[in-house]
């Protein structure tokens, strides 16, 4: 009984709409999401913050979270912190892609650097643990060979 509540309770998880998390209400998200580092970058310049967003996930986060890629190195370059955890669940960009599904950011964020071994602060999951849950033995065995332990 107790497993069966608990793999209802993880497939919930997994299955969770992260939309209301995602910060709509900022120019810097409309260019994270229309994949525009060149705007990105025109944003920062300007004064837009690498590190600070309305509902607790930064640029880095959302960008991770939302699958958009091709700002991702952009916003690392002006110096968005890849071990910053959201205020919410205390989840890092790469533990927000990796729960989204988007394998090739994990990658690009971990290639750049990022801790393999990180926990998010509430549901306690590693970047393997949702590679394994979501049944890709792909990322399984590319996290396991960059040091991943659980």
């Amino acid at each position: 009984m107790i497993l069966k509540r608990m793999e209802a309770e993880t497939s919930e998880a997994v299955e969770t709409n992260w939309a209301p998390f995602l910060d709509f209400g900022s120019e810097l998200h409309e260019a994270i999401v229309n994949g525009d580092p060149a705007t990105v970058l025109r944003l920062i310049c300007e004064g837009a913050s690498v590190h600070e967003s309305l509902n607790g996930l930064t640029p880095l986060m959302n960008a991770a979270l939302g699958g958009h890629g091709s700002v991702i190195p952009t916003l690392l370059d002006a110096g968005a912190r890849l071990e910053e955890k959201d205020r919410c669940f205390g989840r890092t960009a790469l533990l927000w892609a990796a729960s989204a599904g988007h394998w090739d950011i994990v990658k690009l964020l971990v290639e750049r650097g990022a801790n393999v071994n990180v926990r998010s602060e509430v549901m306690g999951w590693t970047p393997l643990m949702w590679a394994a849950k979501r049944g890709d033995f792909e990322m399984v065995y590319f996290l396991s060979n960059r040091g991943a332990k659980k």
